[in-house]
């Protein structure tokens, strides 16, 4: 057991120093992989809509030639298309588990495929050697608004259908967690928060319903992100509704932080918080491009895997002309994936993030009252300008939410 611990302590003193510019860059050990382009769907908010359903993924062969390259993994997301409709999907993860040594894989799926999904989660967890597997299921409101955001009528029955077919196997292996996501847009608040509810009480092997703020390309150009002060308070409502289904430690110590982080990247468009994408996290999509993010309008792919090696690309000129960007803060993204890890390996930022959450002078002001309620809410009066703390107790600097636009969202 102190091995373990001592093992862990010194991994992350590597990767402290690593972030800190103190030791060299080497390969990313957070890794989002596109597995597949492969999608059955229509949805609404789809980022990657151009790139689906396309006759260029990436073989199996060329993954594991991809894990070769890299070095220990902290954490790899697969997402897609719909990974669940990559056949070889367990043997990409045992590849990764094994030569890697990845130890925390997540998954992000509709859910639409009930039996796959059973099957995937089943063959993921034979391995010994993972110690964590989480599935993300992306659900964006109640049945009628799922299925029409989604374009197919089954949408929601499935994703709860494949809710519990998971959690049966969650309450016989406790490495399986569980967890919804919803993409927020300026169509769906009252949604969600019903939503919400609905999952808290029929669902009790969800251990977390996290929300992200629509950005990037959509497949419907009319949609447009909420109001940021909104945004930000459907996530208070909804963050304290399942404040009891927190189980793991990391969690309950990462996640205020985190939320403190994103909230002010958001509110201010600026980063709050030095991003180390493009050192300690990358993104592989589908067809082999690599970039530092996935914010392609900020930061373009730095070169294909079909033409170059991963460290011909993670060192290549583009890839130290994106750091350079991103050092510079030039960009302000809140994408999660990038925060994580960047507040995580540098302590002072973490303890100055934990330590500005708590002075913070009072909890978001809410634009509406919460209804948290299964009755349907009708159309409210546009609110007048809500104000959110920016700055610790004492120092009285507001600024107007509902004015400012996050980046890429405009």
């Amino acid at each position: 057991m102190s091995e373990s611990l001592g093992k862990k302590t010194l991994r992350h003193l590597q990767l402290a120093a690593r972030a800190h510019g103190i030791t060299p860059i080497a390969t990313p050990p957070y890794i989002v992989l596109f597995v597949n382009s492969t999608c059955n769907l229509q949805c609404e908010h789809c980022s990657v809509h151009a790139n689906l359903n396309r006759p260029d993924d990436l073989r199996l062969s060329e993954i594991v030639k991809l894990s070769e390259e890299l070095g220990v993994i902290e954490s790899l997301h697969m997402t897609g298309g719909e990974p669940l409709l990559r056949d070889e999907l367990a043997a990409i993860g045992a590849q990764f588990i094994r030569h890697n040594q990845l130890k925390r894989l997540s998954i992000s799926t509709s859910g639409y495929h009930v039996a796959r999904a059973t099957h995937s989660v089943e063959q993921l967890l034979k391995n010994p050697d993972l110690k964590q597997l989480v599935i993300e299921l992306s659900i964006d409101g109640t049945a009628d608004f799922h299925n029409r955001f989604r374009g197919d009528v089954r949408a929601f029955d499935n994703a709860i259908q494949t809710y519990y077919g998971l959690a049966a196997l969650a309450r016989r292996d406790a490495r399986l967690r569980l967890s919804v996501m919803s993409t927020v847009t300026h169509e769906n608040v009252e949604e969600i928060e019903r939503l919400s509810r609905y999952l808290y009480d029929r669902c009790p092997q969800l251990d977390r319903h996290g929300l992200t703020m629509l950005h990037g390309e959509r497949r419907r150009s009319t949609l447009r992100a909420p109001e940021v002060g909104r945004f930000l308070a459907l996530e208070e409502r909804v963050r304290s509704l399942w404040a009891d289904r927190v189980r793991w430690t990391r969690d309950r110590l990462a996640e205020p932080v985190l939320r403190w982080a994103r909230a002010r990247a958001l509110s201010l468009r600026e980063q709050v918080v030095p991003c180390k994408a493009g050192v300690l996290s990358a993104v592989v999509h589908a067809n082999g491009d690599v970039a530092v993010c996935d914010t392609d309008s900020m930061h373009p792919r730095l070169g294909n895997l079909r033409e170059s090696s991963f460290r011909e690309l993670w060192n290549s000129p583009q890839a130290q002309k994106a750091r350079n960007m991103i050092r510079s803060r030039q960009c302000a993204c809140a994408n999660e994936r990038c925060l994580g890890p960047s507040l995580l390996y540098q302590p002072a930022q973490l303890a100055r993030a934990r330590l500005l959450d708590a002075l913070r002078e009072q909890p978001l002001a809410l634009p509406v009252e919460s209804p948290l309620a299964y009755a349907s809410v009708r159309p409210e009066p546009s609110p007048a300008p809500i104000h959110i703390d920016v700055a610790p107790r004492g120092k009285h600097r507001r600024l107007p939410i509902v004015d400012v636009v996050p980046l890429n969202n405009q």
